[in-house]
């Protein structure tokens, strides 16, 4: 009796350690924001190969253009090394006066990264298979609801000490327009904390341009 309760916590103890293993965790999967002023969106495509999971990152982000609408009748100040000695550069700008800054923005959608990646491990993590150099490896960990961690942050552009682990959530039916709605009210939110200045500018409004081609 006792050596078939051990057998069976022992095969309860398999099925978890090696949940991952022969698992095809094939899809595409969407970065999360770790900040709120991040101005990308990164999505990830893994598809199942005979050496493990080939995997392609793309990054969606906006390429920024500002302009000032009213240029004509906007004073607008250019500061260098002597506007402290200029007086009128201390003068508040009526709001009438104020520039108005619009911001076009061109949609850009690259491939960032492309790397082999080995099969889920008896802990649920892959690792890049033929890495060198003296970064580590990149490592993705499968969570317990299907989504991925990039557990060495090597995954994104970016200052690395202030990195954090990135989940991509597995995308049931993925579409771009998506990604683009929840990019541009980032975006948006950017410029308007950049160009909403008293006394300084105004933020008029955004032009976002959807070319999704690929270069």
């Amino acid at each position: 009796m006792i050596k078939k309760i051990m057998a069976l916590i022992m095969a309860c103890f398999a099925v978890f350690a090696f949940a991952g293993c022969g698992k095809d965790i094939s899809g595409t999967y969407v970065g999360e924001s770790i900040a709120k002023d991040e101005p990308v969106t990164y999505v990830m495509k893994v598809t199942k190969d005979n050496k493990g999971y080939d995997v392609k990152l793309y990054q969606a982000s906006y390429k920024l253009k500002p302009y000032v609408v009213n240029k004509d009748t906007a004073i607008i100040r250019s500061f260098n090394a002597f506007s402290m000695w200029n007086e009128d550069m201390y003068k508040e700008i009526p709001d009438d006066k104020l520039p108005q800054v619009a911001v076009k923005a061109d949609f850009q959608y690259d491939e960032y990264l492309s790397f082999i990646m080995s099969d889920l491990n008896d802990k649920n993590i892959m690792t890049e298979v033929g890495a060198k150099g003296i970064d580590k490896p990149k490592a993705l960990k499968l969570d317990k609801d299907g989504n991925l961690i990039d557990i060495h942050s090597a995954m994104s552009s970016g200052d690395y000490l202030t990195a954090k682990d990135r989940k991509f959530v597995k995308a049931k039916d993925f579409k771009l327009d998506t990604v683009k709605e929840e990019l541009q009210k980032r975006i948006e939110a950017i410029c308007k904390a950049k160009y909403d200045k008293p006394h300084n500018s105004k933020f008029a409004k955004m032009e976002f341009e959807d070319n999704t081609t690929k270069r």
